[in-house]
């Protein structure tokens, strides 16, 4: 990874500038001890009513109780004992699959977290736990537009498609859990691109295989994600990275290398979950364990509400038993433009129309499953899809549209430099 991305990097000022950017905002975070996180909310602290210690702007918010009353304590008890000893076994017979853990090397090599809580021991508690908290966000802000200017996507646009995917409102609501859940797609896929272009020019060496090795390790925690999100984003990104290797030359090296590389993520998943005794624990619970949905429309509101999801933050009242959370979303919107560009352009001459191809298609299939009621019939036999239900699909399908739109708008600049004329297409209708 490292060395395609120098050399995407040293072909763009935009990404050089982009990189030092996340580099600078990231170290500022962390050494400043700055979250997001809502763990200050009134009735923890020692006193009743009022807030836990520490500095706090704004109101914590209640709304992520799963981030505060679960991820951030248990990662606060890593940073603390340095294992997961300090968890009881009443409740966790293998915490494995149910929490990050580091007990074996398959599940440290998966779980990137537990291993740096142990530097508790050399970093202020604060800075670490900073630093964990937005290391997602920095890993996506990193490897959004080196990912998208391998498929081939240009500097510029791939850094504005990443602007947008960074703040879209989901990522904001859910404490940035979509970023967590879609950083091991990305890094997987650079580094398999990149091992790929290594074995074609020079063989298959050292350094190609490891990064064939990590990004097997990058598809198996994306396998082990929450399935909801990352079946539909790994999808959207597994998906176009394999039609940009098929397009390019060496074709055979491509099925073989990226081939091999997600049958053994998907292996190594599959031996995780068969020796976890957490398996029974999730497969008796009835979400996620034994649910399974059926595709159907969840309304224009949760589409298209990206743009005025702003109002979940000035208490406005929602409907009883609705969480604000699960009302935010992505941009879909940016759909609407990507068709229109689409029909200005030219494909056949165009070095993105693979990627950009595979990608709409990743985001028609998407949409029928949150646009059209399912049959049972039919919609029971679609897995995995039926895990995913259409309202938590519909919280990060503006993502996806995020992706497709920065290929589609590529493709129409370049057209539009070579034909003028695509312009006038555009605008005339």
């Amino acid at each position: 990874m490292i060395a395609g991305a120098r050399a995407l990097v040293a072909r763009s000022s935009t990404l050089r500038l982009w990189f030092c950017g996340v580099a600078a905002v990231y170290a500022a975070l962390s050494l400043a001890a700055v979250t997001t996180s809502s763990l200050g909310v009134g009735y923890l602290s020692e006193t009743r009513g009022e807030n836990a210690p520490g500095v706090l702007v704004g109101t914590p918010r209640t709304i992520r109780f799963d981030e505060w009353n679960r991820a951030t304590p248990w990662l606060l008890g890593l940073m603390s004992r340095g294992d997961d000893s300090f968890a009881t076994p009443l409740a966790f017979p293998d915490v494995e699959l149910v929490a990050p853990t580091a007990r074996d090397v398959p599940s440290a090599l998966l779980h990137w977290e537990t291993v740096a809580a142990k530097a508790a021991v050399l970093l202020p508690d604060s800075v670490l736990f900073a630093a964990i908290w937005w290391f997602p966000m920095a890993l996506v802000a990193a490897l959004v537009p080196v990912w998208l200017s391998r498929l081939g996507a240009r500097p510029g646009i791939a850094v504005a498609a990443t602007s947008v995917v960074l703040l879209a409102p989901v990522n904001h609501w859910w404490s940035l859990s979509p970023l967590g859940v879609l950083a091991p797609p990305l890094l997987g896929a650079v580094l398999a691109l990149t091992g790929l272009d290594r074995w074609r020019a020079r063989g298959a060496d050292a350094l190609c295989l490891c990064a064939f090795a990590v990004a097997a390790l990058c598809v198996a925690r994306a396998g082990l994600g929450y399935a909801p999100w990352t079946i539909p984003l790994a999808t959207a990104v597994f998906v176009p990275t394999f039609a940009a290797a098929l397009a390019s030359s060496g074709r055979r090296a491509a099925i073989v290398g990226l081939g091999g590389v997600f049958a053994a993520g998907l292996v190594l998943a599959g031996l995780i979950v068969a020796h976890s005794d957490a398996v029974e624990v999730i497969a008796g619970t009835e979400y996620p364990g034994s649910r399974r949905s059926l595709g159907e429309f969840v309304g224009l509101g949760l589409l298209f509400g990206a743009p005025h999801t702003w109002i979940l933050g000035v208490g406005t009242p929602i409907a009883r038993g609705t969480k604000e959370s699960s009302l935010s979303s992505g941009y879909l919107v940016l759909a609407v433009p990507s068709l229109v560009l689409a029909s200005a352009v030219h494909w056949r001459a165009s070095p993105v129309r693979a990627p950009a191809a595979a990608a709409g298609a990743v985001l028609l299939g998407s949409l029928a499953w949150i646009s059209v009621d399912w049959p049972s019939s039919v919609g029971l036999r679609l897995m995995p899809l039926t895990l995913v239900p259409p309202d938590r699909l519909a919280e990060i399908v503006g993502l996806v549209a995020t992706i497709v739109f920065a290929l589609v708008l590529t493709a129409w600049a370049d057209a539009a430099r070579r034909d003028p004329r695509a312009v006038v297409a555009v605008h005339s209708g």
